[in-house]
């Protein structure tokens, strides 16, 4: 369906709706779209189904509209049908969902209300989707206008898994915010990290499929060939107890500085010599690679999902097996050897952001695709 814009009379009213906006990714994402398209024609309202969060707290700062729904463990039908009924009361012209549990209640709603433009967002891979969880979102895909995916590869297992019409999937990239133009050039005393450390920085939910357990090995082997070396660690989650004691266990506790939710990722990016994402599996794009590589930083990426869409092995950083040790560990030593072949890595990286991965290469990409229903 058309919708139709006339410059001057009501924009063209798009509801971002997630899960949740705590700190991560796809949230980061979302961010980055509501704050940047162009409130003359879009009038952007963001809905959480279940809570907010430091995201949330941040896009209310900005001046976006963020509403939480307080939708409780499961969806039942009077939610459903009451968020049906506050979509169509608001009059929405697109309706953007992100995540599993956004695109699916988002679009049952949205149908129901008559939404003119559908959208789900496929910002990694599930490979825990249950028989029922796949015939619901193939159906759903029947009433989905585009399925916008964050690389090749999520793309493809959408393809392959869900079984949607290949004319409706599109891959639009994440993007970041410029690390290098916000450096801070003393932060790691903050951290309690020395000017002359080698430091190895991970940003990622503490959760089994980010590879932190993997990350630690490694650093184990590093830290025994080079007693210096720190590791960083940016996240929260469930897994922290256990990683901090696993690192008391090996003996590297005092070179693992695990810092938590960090508000200001400039100070992280400031703070590390080479970013690590040691991801085993469901990953789309991290977008703390592309963090890193506006940083100026080499990167050491898993070979998995979007991770080798957006890091050249051997020219922006290292790719190595997800869920080797070893491998991660002699990759993290290689540059610690050659610190020339890591800032050639960082500047290659820098160029690549910036032909690809901006705000605002992003931004005109989505409104590519708004503007496509629109006359």
């Amino acid at each position: 369906m058309l919708l139709k814009y006339i410059a001057g009379q009501r924009p063209i009213r798009v509801l971002q709706l997630v899960e949740d906006l705590k700190v991560g990714g796809l949230e980061r994402f979302v961010q980055a779209l509501a704050v940047g398209l162009p409130n003359e024609k879009f009038e952007v309202l963001v809905w959480c189904l279940t809570k907010g969060g430091e995201v949330a707290d941040e896009l209310r700062a900005a001046g976006v509209k963020v509403e939480v729904l307080g939708m409780g463990p499961r969806c039942g039908l009077r939610f459903l049908f009451g968020l049906r009924r506050k979509i169509a009361g608001e009059r929405v012209d697109i309706l953007h969902a992100h995540g599993y549990p956004a695109s699916t209640i988002g679009r049952v709603a949205g149908i129901l209300a008559r939404v003119p433009v559908i959208i789900a967002h496929v910002h990694s891979t599930y490979w825990h989707y249950t028989i029922k969880d796949l015939f619901r979102i193939r159906l759903l895909a029947l009433f989905t206008d585009r399925i916008l995916c964050c690389s090749k590869a999520v793309a493809e297992y959408v393809r392959d898994w869900q079984k949607n019409s290949s004319g409706k999937v599109v891959v639009l990239y994440n993007s970041a915010s410029d690390m290098r133009s916000l450096r801070v050039p003393e932060a790691r005393a903050g951290f309690g990290l020395a000017r002359n450390d080698f430091v190895v920085g991970v940003a990622a939910s503490l959760r089994k499929n980010k590879g932190h357990a993997c990350f630690l090995k490694a650093m184990a082997e590093v830290i025994k060939a080079y007693p210096g070396a720190k590791a960083l660690l940016a996240g929260v989650g469930p897994l922290r107890d256990e990683l901090e004691r696993y690192a008391g266990e090996a003996g590297i506790g005092g070179n693992i500085v695990f810092c938590g939710l960090v508000r200001r990722m400039e100070f992280f990016y400031s703070s590390i010599d080479v970013l690590v994402q040691p991801s085993i599996f469901r990953e789309g794009l991290a977008i703390s690679i592309l963090e890193a590589m506006s940083a100026e930083l080499p990167v050491i990426g898993s070979d998995i999902g979007g991770i080798p869409e957006a890091v050249t092995d051997g020219k922006t950083g290292i790719i190595v097996p997800p869920g080797d040790p070893a491998a991660l560990a002699g990759a993290v030593m290689g540059l610690i050897r050659d610190r020339q072949r890591g800032a050639e890595m960082g500047r290659a990286g820098r160029a690549v952001y910036e032909a690809q991965f901006t705000h605002s290469i992003m931004i005109e990409k989505i409104k590519g695709v708004y503007d496509g229903f629109c006359r």
